[in-house]
């Protein structure tokens, strides 16, 4: 429940991939992009498959060619945004991707940090582009599953429609948004999923984390986190730091929704990180910033990834869009895409 406790305070207030990656601390894996498997042809690792499909979205989004993109789509493939009816289909998918490119000029992707499971994929991007006049530029995951002929099935994609917004018009949304970003937060590694027991273990230890909030046993809670852990949030301007932005973070969110809970549609473990999507659901009883509870009940979605050192939380990062808040409590209504 990390991730609810410092995703809800935040609420408040794919250019090419370099394709031989070299290995890094956090099991990262050096890999090769391929297409996807000819006849004949064996078939593509989990790793390959999803390298080769981030490099080809990467090229066809940066090409702004909506139909290069909508065909890595299966027929019936699907397209989400958290707060936001899906794009289903590849016709649907063309067609508003093609008025995206001619609302937003110079829209490039760069794909960041992979992690793979199977057939499932959570790729980081950073976003840059121009509404108007104004520079927009944002860090967002999308989780990917892919069929067994190579292309999508469903896209869960993840960033902030607020901070899209407040960067183009400050007044359109009810709180402060991040600054432009320009820069991924860490190298364009891929780490995959062995399916070990040291992996199995960071699952479970996160969990155990989870539960200990979920029951409100802060000083249990603290002993899942290193002393220097920071929690980024990219929905959220500042970054908690230390244990006691920790404890912050936990008692804003419990003080707003004391009957915070979290299901789980994905979990698993890659080297030292622990990649979780998840479903946060409470009910509204404490006052939100300077917005007074509603005492209705919210539902949210929202990515998060742990880094764990030492058998600890060290690093995480969550995406989420804070406009399914905002727009459930009847702060503001939903934008433009």
């Amino acid at each position: 429940m990390r991730n609810a406790t410092l995703i809800l305070p935040a609420l408040l207030a794919a250019a090419a991939l370099a394709c031989n990656n070299k290995g890094s601390a956090g099991g990262a894996t050096t890999v090769t992009s391929s297409a996807p498997s000819a006849a004949g042809q064996p078939k593509p690792t989990p790793v390959e498959a999803a390298t080769g499909h981030a490099k080809r979205m990467a090229d066809a989004f940066n090409a702004h060619d909506a139909k290069g993109v909508a065909a890595l789509y299966a027929e019936n493939g699907e397209w989400s945004l958290p707060g936001e009816a899906p794009d289903k289909g590849r016709a649907t998918i063309e067609k508003h991707l093609g008025d995206f490119f001619d609302q937003v000029k110079d829209a490039k992707r760069t794909v960041g940090r992979i992690w793979v499971d199977k057939n499932v994929s959570v790729v980081e991007w950073l976003f840059e582009g121009k509404r108007g006049d104004k520079r927009i530029g944002y860090i967002g995951a999308s989780v990917i599953t892919l069929g067994d002929d190579g292309l999508i099935l469903t896209n869960h994609t993840y960033f902030d429609r607020a901070t899209a917004m407040g960067q183009v018009d400050p007044k359109s949304v009810p709180m402060p948004v991040r600054r432009v970003a320009e820069v991924l937060p860490a190298a364009a590694d891929v780490f995959e999923s062995k399916g070990t027991p040291e992996e199995a273990k960071n699952v479970d230890t996160v969990n155990e984390m989870k539960a200990a909030l979920h029951a409100h046993k802060l000083d249990e809670y603290l002993t899942y986190l290193s002393d220097d852990t920071a929690w980024i949030d990219f929905t959220k301007v500042t970054i908690p730091r230390g244990k006691k932005d920790a404890v912050a973070s936990f008692r804003g969110a419990a003080t707003a929704f004391p009957d915070l809970a979290e299901t789980h549609s994905l979990e698993f473990g890659a080297g030292d990180y622990v990649i979780m999507e998840v479903v946060i659901t409470g009910t509204n009883e404490g006052p939100i910033g300077a917005l007074k509870p509603t005492h209705g009940p919210v539902t949210l979605h929202a990515l998060g990834v742990h880094l764990l050192k030492d058998g600890k939380e060290w690093r995480g990062w969550s995406w989420s869009n804070s406009v399914e808040l905002l727009t459930q409590v009847g702060a503001m209504k939903a934008g433009p895409r």
